[in-house]
């Protein structure tokens, strides 16, 4: 299963996990666990990343971000997403693999 998520990962970036967990109605909303729609994630990761990003880029040849409560993931494809707009990804689309 890690396998085959690892390659959807790989094809296109998307909130699986979170997609799954809530169609079979896993997610406790009554405790308060709820999972950002991912047009949300990716809004937040556009108007979070800043300069910083390019700068460790040129810098380091990467950049580091932390995710405490990540869940599924989804804010990380969040990130994902928008790198490549903030940054000349021609040589460092490396940088976006974990």
């Amino acid at each position: 299963m890690l396998a085959n998520l690892t390659s959807l990962l790989l094809q296109e970036p998307k909130d699986y996990l979170g997609t799954i967990f809530e169609k079979l109605n896993l997610s406790q909303h009554f405790n308060g666990q709820f999972f950002t729609p991912p047009h949300i994630c990716e809004f937040m990761a556009e108007i979070t990343l800043g300069n910083e990003v390019e700068n460790a880029i040129k810098e380091k040849g990467y950049f580091s971000m932390a995710e405490p409560a990540c869940g599924s993931g989804a804010m990380v494809i969040g990130l994902v997403y928008n790198v490549p707009y903030k940054v000349d990804t021609t040589r460092e689309r490396d940088c976006l693999k974990c």
